[in-house]
């Protein structure tokens, strides 16, 4: 991945405009992102959250 950074990073420094994705590795380099939505993982927890209260 440290590879594809510093690639990125060449790419830049060059003037060639980088795409979206692009841009987003590398926002994703300088700080914590969370790519998870809660729309598709509180159905789980709730799942899991059913069988725990079951086994009590």
């Amino acid at each position: 991945m440290s590879m594809l950074k510093m690639k990125l990073k060449v790419k830049k420094k060059r003037g060639k405009e980088l795409a979206d994705d692009e841009n987003g590795m590398l926002a994703a380099y300088r700080s914590s992102v969370d790519f998870t939505s809660t729309m598709f993982t509180e159905p789980i927890v709730e799942s899991v959250s059913g069988f725990h209260k079951k086994e009590r």
